[in-house]
């Protein structure tokens, strides 16, 4: 008999704090629902950045120690890009140079090009400097 009522003791105890720790969570979620809706709503002690009045907000900023003044870079000379062709299908050696104002000559000679008639699709041909 005197364990059952140590027991009963136990559970009644252990009831009573279960309870209070439910009180005290649904006080905890009352306060923090009131807190986003008032969050929500616009109110006339807000700032447009979303700050209360009261809150301080600190930027750093770096300061400068010393100023450089710029450099220019040296002046281009005149050599013109190499420009390039992909070989697309129907292209030939001869539409090639002609395309760019050069001889057939000139395109395979600058290539080093063995067999001018070959020519593979995506191909990158290399154009001189002509006219």
């Amino acid at each position: 008999m005197r364990f059952h009522s140590q027991t009963m003791k136990t559970v009644q105890q252990w009831v009573v704090t279960v309870a209070l720790a439910s009180i005290g969570v649904m006080v905890m979620l009352i306060i923090l629902s009131a807190q986003l809706s008032s969050a929500d709503s616009p109110s006339l002690t807000r700032s447009p950045n979303q700050f209360n009045d009261q809150q301080q907000v600190f930027v750093e900023t770096p300061l400068a120690t010393s100023v450089s003044q710029p450099t220019l870079a040296p002046a281009a000379t005149s050599v013109p890009a190499e420009r390039e062709h992909v070989v697309a299908a129907g292209d030939t050696m001869g539409n090639i140079a002609t395309q760019y104002g050069c001889t057939l000559a000139d395109v395979v000679a600058y290539n080093q090009l063995a067999d001018p008639n070959v020519l593979a699709i995506g191909q990158v041909i290399k154009i001189p400097t002509c006219q």
